[in-house]
Formats: C-alpha cells, structure tokens, sequence
C-alpha cells in the first residue's frame, strides 16, 4: 500500500474475491457491503456522495446470475449508483471478435439487469475491446468485458463524465481511468508553457533534436491498436509478424518510461521536502486554476462562452497586429 501512495485499502478476499480498492484519506470512503463478485463503498468527496459498486463477475453463468440478484435495483437503496469493472460478460456479439461466441441467454441475463436497474453506460473513449485472450493467430480474441454504468441520478450530477480505456501492458484487461468532469469551461489545446531559461544553456539545441528524434510511446500505441484493428477484421500472417515486432518495441519503451517516471518521482518527493518549493507549488497551483469567464471589449462587444471569447480575441489581435 505505501508503494502505490495510497492510505487505505480494503478487500473481499475473506469472501473468496479478488477485488482490492485502495484510496487516501482525503475520501471518506464506508464499506456498505461486499460478496464474493463485487464490493460496494459509499464514496464523499464533500461536495457530491454516491454508492460504488466494484465488479469481478465469474465467467460462470450461474453465478453470474446470483450476481445480478444481489445487486437488483431493489436492494441499492435510493443513492445515486456507479457499477464499474469485469463484467466477464458482454451486450451482444457486436462486442467480441473471434473467440467462441457467448450464450444468448448469459447476455439477456446481463441485459435484463441493466434495464431493470435504469442504468445508462458511461461514455468510453479508446479501444473498442477491452479484453484480449493474448494467443497468436486465428486463436487470438477480443471482447468488452470492462465497463462503468451509472444511473441517472449520478448521470446529472456528473453529465460529463468519461472513461477512457488505457494501452494493455502486463494484463489481459485494459485498464479503465474513470473521470467525474463537472467543470465544463474549457477550450481548445492546453497552453505550451516554456521556460526560457533552458535556451541559454549550451547544450539545449542539441538535446531537444535529440528527445525529438526518438520515437515516442504513443505511436508505438497506436501502431499496435491498428494492426489488432486489421486482424479483428481479417487474420493475416504478416500483420501478425508485425504486430509481435511492434508490441515488442512497445514493452522496450514502456519500461524506459518506468525507469524515468521512478527517476521523476524520487525528485519530485525532494522537491516537495522543501518547505519553501511547497509554497511555490501551491500558488502556481492558484494561478493555473484561474479562468476567463466573460470578456467585454472597448467598444462594448461581450463574449460569454469559451468559443465566444477564443474568436473575439483572435479577430481582435488580427486586426491589430494588422
């Protein structure tokens, strides 16, 4: 638990489960119940409250089944809900590639829950499978078994809310990264912010063509996501050779990229030892959180959306630097 950060765990292994949630002491988080397929927390962050459900369903229908019947609409009390997690079953076979199919009647199971529960599937972004059985060929499989549904209560308190499905690395499953978006007051590309500094140092030039040089982790990503693309839709042997090599070159710089994100956190902790570096970081932190909500020009023109103001300063600064 120190490893990862965090202050808190629980777990259903007394159950005979495999679900482990950690969280810091900022949440307050109370166990409501638990099974042996999923565990359930009230969650406060203070300004919202909600009950979250974490799933590890069995590739078992029947005790998927008795799954369903412990987490029915009737028993969840009148809070606002999320489930999240392996649901180890899916909608209909539009969600799966290769593989044996699933049984009709497992997904009218599954179906049956989520209509009967009013629950409403959050927005995903990223891959369209979210499982892989890892072979080679025409055995290899792909399936949505990860998903997050909410209800509709907690769908107005967070109507923005995402879950974008990160690359696979070491598991089978992608990990899923759920974000409750309430501010919707943006626009455009973050800001590149430089310091100048770095341009009078000697070796500045050099290093940046070289950092540019060198391929970058995303393309890698999205070379492996297209290549399984093509074998979802038609197997051949030579995207299969391919797409070994390329998944090989990703595991290489992902773990470059470990050994620099451990190297980044040993200095940020010393940063942040420094009483004064932590008053710095908190007013920078100030200052980003800052925001434009309305603009009036001199001749009295207002503009009152992200967009609004964007075109207003562009047409603006084009006709004066004009």
């Amino acid at each position: 638990m120190r490893l990862f950060h965090f202050d808190k765990v629980i777990t259903n292994e007394e159950f005979g489960g495999k679900i482990w949630v950690f969280w810091k002491t900022e949440m307050d988080m109370q166990l409501v119940r638990m099974g042996t397929q999923y565990l359930s927390l009230h969650i406060d962050d203070g300004s919202s409250h909600f009950l979250r459900t974490f799933i590890y369903a069995k590739c078992n229908r029947y005790e998927r089944q008795l799954l369903w019947e412990e987490l029915s609409s009737a028993g969840m009390g009148v809070e606002p809900c999320l489930f999240a997690g392996d649901f180890n079953i899916i909608h209909s076979d539009v969600e799966r590639c290769g593989g044996s199919p699933r049984t009709r009647a497992a997904m009218d199971d599954f179906n049956r829950w989520i209509h009967q529960g009013r629950l409403i599937e959050m927005n995903s972004q990223g891959r369209k499978f979210s499982w892989c059985n890892g072979q080679h060929g025409l055995s290899r499989a792909w399936a949505k078994l990860d998903r997050v549904l909410l209800d509709a209560k907690l769908l107005i308190a967070f109507p923005y809310a995402r879950c974008p499905y990160l690359s696979r690395s070491t598991s089978d499953h992608s990990p899923m990264f759920i974000e409750f978006l309430k501010d919707t007051f943006t626009y455009g590309p973050s800001p590149f912010r430089f310091q100048q500094m770095w341009i009078e140092h000697p070796d500045f030039i050099s290093f940046v063509q070289m950092v540019w040089s060198e391929p970058a982790i995303a393309i890698f990503e999205e070379k492996v996501e297209g290549l399984e693309h093509l074998l979802q839709s038609n197997w051949e042997n030579e995207v299969e050779r391919e797409l070994v090599r390329y998944s090989t070159e990703l595991s290489t710089w992902r773990r470059r990229e470990d050994i620099r994100l451990a190297q980044m956190a040993k200095i940020k902790w010393r940063m942040e030892g420094d009483r004064n570096s932590k008053f710095f970081h908190v007013w920078l932190s100030n200052k980003r959180h800052r925001k434009i909500h309305k603009l009036r020009t001199t001749d009295g023109l207002e503009f009152n959306s992200p967009e609004e103001i964007h075109l207003g300063a562009e047409e603006n600064f084009s006709e004066f630097l004009q």
